[in-house]
C-alpha cells in the first residue's frame, strides 16, 4: 500500500505466495525452516521446504533464485520485500521434517519410507519427509507377493530368494544399530544377477536402474555417499562392478561400512553436515569383489570379505523359462515401493521395534 498526495493505492509486489507452516528439521539439530507455497507461471501452486538460515546467506540470493525457479514473478524489486516477509513470519502450524529415510527416534521409533510414508508416529504429531526427496510407489503388496511367490517356486535360482529376503535386512540392521554389510553375486553372464537386484530394490522403490535404489557401480565418491544415505534403513543395489575401477571399489566398500560420509567443506570453508546411513548392499558382477580389486592393483582388506560375502552363482539354474521371468519382472515393475513399508508396519504392530 503506497500513500502520496493523491491518496492511497496498491502496488503489486509479487504473484501469490504464502507460508504453509514452520518446520522443525529433526535430523539437523532441530533447526528452523519454512514450507512455502508459490503460484507458478502455469497458474498451479507448488510447495517447497527451505531452511531459515538461507534467508540471510548471500543476502537471500539463494531463496530468491529458488522462488523464481518455482515460477514466482515480482514487480519493482518486490523480491526483497518477499524475503523480508519470510524473515518475519511466524506460522502457528509446525511440521517436523526429516531429510533422511529410515528409523528416527522421537517418543518412540518412527520409520520414514522412501515414498515419504511415515510409520509409527503417534496421534497428534506431524512428521514428514522433506519435500522433493520422496520416491514413487506403484501397485500393491499383494501384486508384489505374487511375484515373490513365483520367485520362490523357481528351482535352483537361490540368489533370487536371497535377494527378496535382503530387501528387509537393512531395516533390521539400522533398528538394531548394526553396521552396513552386504552380498555380492558373481559369476558368468545370463545368471539373473541383475534380476536379483531388481527384486530387492522393488520392495522399496522403482526396480529399474537409476529410477530408485538400483544404480550402477559407475559413479563418484560423492554420488555413492548420497546413494547410501538415500538407502538408509532399506537396501542399496549396485550392478555391474566391471564398470568401476578396482581401487575405487575398495575405497567405496570401506566408506560404506563406515556409515558416514567424508568430511568436506563448502566454498565458505565451513564444514558441511555429514551424511549417515545403515543399509544392506547387494552388488553384482562377473568377478568377485576381491578379484576386481586385486585385478586393478587395489588393496583388499580381510575385513571386506566378512562384511561383503561373495556368492558365486555360475552353477545356478540358467534355463528358467522366459514366461516365468517375464511374469516376475512384470510383477515387480507394476508393484513396487509397497512391500517395505508393509514389513515395517508388521514390525511395529508386533512390538518388535521396541
Amino acid at each position: 500500500l503506497v500513500r502520496d498526495s493523491g491518496g492511497e493505492f496498491e502496488v503489486p509486489i509479487s504473484t501469490p505466495f504464502g507460508v504453509v507452516a514452520r518446520l522443525r528439521r529433526a535430523d539437523e539439530d532441530n533447526s528452523s525452516g519454512l514450507r512455502i507455497r508459490v503460484r507458478g507461471m502455469n497458474g498451479k501452486d507448488r510447495e517447497v521446504d527451505l531452511a531459515r538460515r538461507n534467508l540471510i546467506l548471500n543476502g537471500g540470493q539463494d531463496i530468491k533464485s529458488l522462488l523464481f525457479d518455482l515460477g514466482m514473478r515480482t514487480f519493482s524489486g518486490g523480491e526483497k520485500k518477499v524475503v523480508d516477509y519470510l524473515k518475519a513470519v511466524a506460522p502457528e502450524t509446525e511440521i517436523v521434517v526429516v531429510s533422511r529415510r529410515g528409523w528416527h527416534q522421537f517418543e518412540n521409533p518412527v520409520f520414514v519410507a522412501p515414498t515419504g510414508e511415515v510409520i509409527g508416529e503417534k496421534t497428534g504429531t506431524c512428521i514428514e519427509l522433506e519435500i522433493g526427496t520422496q520416491s514413487e510407489a506403484r501397485g500393491g503388496v499383494a501384486g508384489w507377493k505374487s511375484s515373490i511367490e513365483a520367485v520362490a517356486q523357481v528351482s535352483g535360482v537361490q540368489h533370487w530368494q536371497i535377494a527378496a529376503a535382503s530387501s528387509f535386512a537393512g531395516t533390521i540392521a539400522e533398528l538394531c544399530k548394526l553396521g552396513t554389510c552386504g552380498v555380492h553375486f558373481s559369476g558368468m553372464t545370463s545368471r539373473g544377477k541383475t534380476i536379483a537386484l531388481k527384486i530387492a530394490a522393488s520392495a522399496w522403490s522403482n526396480p529399474e536402474t537409476g529410477q530408485g535404489l538400483l544404480s550402477l557401480w559407475r559413479s563418484t565418491d560423492n554420488a555413492f555417499e548420497a546413494t547410501a544415505s538415500a538407502s538408509n534403513g532399506t537396501v542399496m543395489a549396485l550392478d555391474e562392478v566391471k564398470l568401476a575401477d578396482g581401487k575405487m571399489v575398495a575405497s567405496t566398500l570401506f566408506q560404506l561400512t563406515s556409515g558416514t560420509s567424508k568430511s568436506r567443506s563448502n566454498l565458505k570453508q565451513t564444514l558441511q553436515d555429514r551424511l549417515t546411513w545403515t543399509t544392506f548392499v547387494l552388488s553384482s558382477g562377473e568377478q568377485s569383489l576381491k578379484e576386481k580389486v586385486l585385478s586393478d592393483k587395489g588393496k583388499w582388506l580381510p575385513g571386506m570379505s566378512v562384511r561383503f560375502t561373495d556368492i558365486d552363482v555360475t552353477e545356478i539354474n540358467s534355463h528358467v523359462d522366459k514366461p516365468i521371468i517375464d511374469k516376475i519382472l512384470a510383477g515387480i515393475q507394476g508393484n513396487f515401493g509397497c512391500a517395505g513399508p508393509a514389513f515395517v508396519e508388521a514390525l511395529i504392530k508386533s512390538g518388535v521395534h521396541e
